[in-house]
């Protein structure tokens, strides 16, 4: 059985590493948690879903079964599919906020085929690489064959780059899991918590030697292309001050030297 954890968590609480924390696709496990079914994350099995006596909720797998996770549905029933009410999100000062936009979908597709809010696509993950590839021609005139090269450049980095999500996204995880338990017990407030993610994620970047090796090479890539492109540019200037030149003594030439342009 394959359910998902979908939608969004409500402010302040929806952090963007927060939900993708929690959000996703979650496996059932051949193993009980007081008495009642467990889950475990498809795309990261350090997260479990489990019954802590009280009620369902998400945390690290290293918890399962206690009361400790992200989120809590209050309930005494031991089957998910029994279970009513709404989810629950910690708040910093102890409380607990409804989070009405949170659902659970159960008998669910593969994990590919699951829109879940917080959890990045590969089509996603190529678009983010995209967005790091600087426009390398704008404000010059282009060739539709350096264009296309520049697009299979563009396309070819962001492919590869895709290659190495997963691999930087576990590291990443790894590396927040102290500042996650730190949350979790209002050590730190959400924003916090944010810097913390941006920082793992710049360092899983940069421990990763392929990914590291790509980003630098691409760097100097275009670096090298927009110093091609402000040469050219200053070429054309220099161009169009010659032709301006050249066109003032040819448009004197043709008018002989008593200014009366010469008949042939």
């Amino acid at each position: 059985e394959t359910i998902a954890l979908v939608g969004e968590l409500p402010r302040p609480a929806n952090q963007e590493a927060y939900e993708r924390l929690i959000l996703g696709v979650y496996n059932r496990r051949s193993e009980l948690v007081n008495g009642a079914p467990s889950y475990v994350k498809a795309s990261d099995g350090r997260f479990m879903l489990w019954h802590d006596g009280r009620g369902w909720c998400v945390g690290f797998a290293s918890d399962k079964g206690r009361p400790r996770g992200y989120i809590r549905l209050s309930s005494d029933k031991k089957r998910l599919e029994d279970a009513i009410g709404t989810w629950q999100v910690p708040m910093n000062d102890g409380s607990w906020l409804d989070a009405p936009g949170l659902r659970l979908l159960r008998h669910v597709p593969p994990a590919d085929e699951v829109s879940v809010v917080g959890e990045r696509t590969r089509d996603q993950r190529d678009a983010e690489g995209r967005k790091r590839a600087i426009d390398l021609t704008e404000g010059t005139m282009e060739t539709p064959r350096k264009r296309s090269r520049v697009d299979d450049v563009e396309t070819r980095v962001a492919k590869a780059r895709s290659l190495c999500a997963s691999e930087v996204d576990a590291r990443a995880h790894e590396l927040m899991e102290e500042a996650v338990r730190e949350f979790i017990a209002k050590k730190v407030d959400g924003a916090e918590l944010e810097r913390r993610r941006e920082a793992a994620r710049e360092q899983a970047e940069k421990e990763h030697p392929p990914l590291s090796a790509l980003d630098k090479a691409f760097a100097a890539y275009t670096a090298a292309a927009a110093a091609e492109q402000a040469a050219e540019a200053k070429r054309e200037a220099a161009e169009a001050t010659l032709e301006a030149a050249l066109h003032a003594l040819e448009k004197k030439g043709e008018a002989g030297p008593s200014g009366v342009k010469a008949e042939a």
